[in-house]
């Protein structure tokens, strides 16, 4: 391939790399900004955001919010809004950035639950109330456009295991409490906060959760997520008493784990507008902080306040949960790229010895890896890294006896199955073979890393190559000329002069390209 060719293919890749992204990478992720109605809602006084923030259009901010992480955008700019004055804390914000994907049906959700027996089919016509008690779901049901009734009730026992549970309700739900385990809840209408959502070990006013706490949630909903006008979430004023209310029964909501509105928004009800049939009496309508220990992630943007009866709604207390990065909770499936491995053809193997290959599966983001197996003769120890974008797992053949072999290598990323057939030979009339991968390959970690990381590479047998590091924008970095070698050799990559952001490292040889993409955090 010729150098022109290889920098087309190395674009195109970069392309395919930023322009999707798993949404728990992101605090707050959203597709477009404004409202149905076309309303610009703003970031504002009182607005505190921990992590990373992203939308695909203009982000509208007016005032003095507080950002600690990164603040993405597609605009070229803001909106400004009056008193234009936000307190960037973290990373300078990233304008122009590339478009990722939000939205959609949960469809690996769905398939997940219905696998684990807890697709419920109950219609539109029905609502379901989830109460979370610890590592059970009380689930109630009673007609839509009726008042509660508990009498229709059963239980769902969370599952041990690394993945957990996950269900998929097919009616609007409404949910609270506090989950012992893992749990995905997904719904094909809207879905309404009740009251809090915790971790039975998070602190119940802030709902921050120790750093290896076994825990997680998340909440998917194929419409809105509303946090209902309930006086558990500061209905009237919290409680007639607004900012200076001190029982947390009467104000603030506070939400643990991942929230996704696909189709739809994560707002509030009843927001004081005559339009919509209720205003409050009181003025202002304070409910106290939205407080979150997680992500948001939504099709378009909605209203946590407005500026009817004075103000009505919520403040933006939001904290990043990093383990999200690292848990699959079957919302959206890894979704793999065209040029993965599908067939390793070892072809004629000496009975009794050893030959190696490598598969390789490139994701449209990062994501945990999982482990492998191979059928009997073959062996896979693993792979790595153990979380990124790219895996490279190795699988060597040791045929038993003569005769031809067929099996699987089963590649296990982000709770999926990515199979590769594998075929091979046993014979006695064939000259030994390297018991070394023959492909190339290159790897980083740690990855994500805060200056330095090895990267590790394997060769063609005899072969040099070139080693190449570039920024997002494709402007080269650093540069490594690579000697022949045999097996897998590695080198330090120092970023200590680098910006916080991503960059490409880039593996030449034999007319092979070999992609990995690194996240320097500082």
């Amino acid at each position: 391939m010729s150098t022109t060719g290889k920098r087309l293919l190395f674009a195109a890749l970069l392309i395919a790399l930023v322009g999707a992204a798993d949404a728990l990478n992101y605090q707050w992720l959203t597709d477009e900004e404004l409202t149905v109605w076309g309303d610009r809602i703003k970031f504002w006084h009182g607005d505190t955001l921990e992590g990373d923030v992203r939308s695909n259009s203009q982000i509208a901010i007016m005032q003095d919010p507080v950002f600690y992480g990164r603040v993405i955008t597609t605009a070229s700019d803001f909106w400004h809004g009056t008193g234009y004055d936000p307190q960037f804390l973290g990373p300078p914000p990233e304008f122009n950035a590339p478009g990722i994907y939000v939205g959609g049906s949960p469809g690996h959700l769905r398939q997940c639950s219905a696998g684990q027996g807890r697709f419920f089919s109950f219609g539109p016509e029905w609502i379901c109330r989830l109460l979370l008690d610890s590592n059970l779901v009380h689930v109630y049901r009673w007609p839509a456009g009726t008042p509660f009734d508990s009498t229709d009730h059963f239980v769902i026992p969370l599952l041990n295991g690394d993945y957990g549970l996950c269900c998929f309700f097919d009616c609007p739900i409404e949910i609270a409490g506090r989950v012992a385990g893992r749990l995905t809840i997904g719904t094909s209408h809207s879905a309404g906060i009740l009251d809090n959502i915790l971790y039975v070990d998070s602190d119940p006013l802030t709902g921050v959760t120790p750093q290896y706490s076994p825990n997680y949630f998340a909440l998917a909903a194929e419409g809105s997520i509303v946090v209902l006008n309930t006086p558990e979430n500061g209905r009237e004023n919290s409680g007639g008493l607004g900012d200076a209310q001190t029982d947390p029964n009467l104000t603030d909501v506070v939400l643990c784990g991942a929230y996704y509105a696909l189709g739809g928004s994560i707002t509030f009800q009843n927001q004081n507008d005559a339009d919509s049939g209720y205003v409050c009496a009181c003025q202002p309508d304070d409910r106290g902080d939205l407080l979150t220990f997680g992500g948001f992630v939504q099709s378009r943007r909605g209203y946590l306040h407005r500026s009817t009866r004075t103000s009505t709604g919520y403040h933006l207390r939001l904290r990043w949960d990093h383990r999200l990065r690292y848990w699959s909770d079957f919302v959206w499936a890894a979704e793999p790229l065209p040029d993965r491995t599908d067939t390793l053809d070892y072809g004629p193997v000496v009975v009794g010895s050893t030959a190696w290959d490598t598969a390789y599966v490139y994701v449209a983001d990062q994501y945990a890896f999982g482990g492998a197996t191979a059928t009997y003769p073959w062996y896979s120890p693993g792979g790595s890294p153990a979380y990124g974008d790219s895996f490279a797992v190795p699988c060597r053949f040791t045929p038993p006896h003569t005769g031809d072999f067929r099996g699987i290598l089963s590649i296990y990323i982000a709770g999926q199955t990515f199979p590769v057939r594998l075929l091979g030979e046993g014979t006695l009339d064939v000259a030994d073979h390297p018991a070394l991968p023959h492909d190339i390959t290159l790897s980083a970690y740690p990855n994500p890393f805060n200056s330095v990381t090895t990267l590790s590479y394997v060769l063609p047998a005899g072969q040099g190559g070139q080693l190449l590091i570039s920024d997002i924008t494709g402007r080269a970095v650093a540069e490594f000329v690579l000697a022949p070698s045999t097996g897998i050799r590695s080198l330090t990559y120092d970023a200590a002069d680098q910006a916080t952001g991503i960059y490409f490292a880039q593996l030449l040889a034999n007319s092979e390209i070999r992609i990995q993409k690194l996240l320097v955090l500082k």
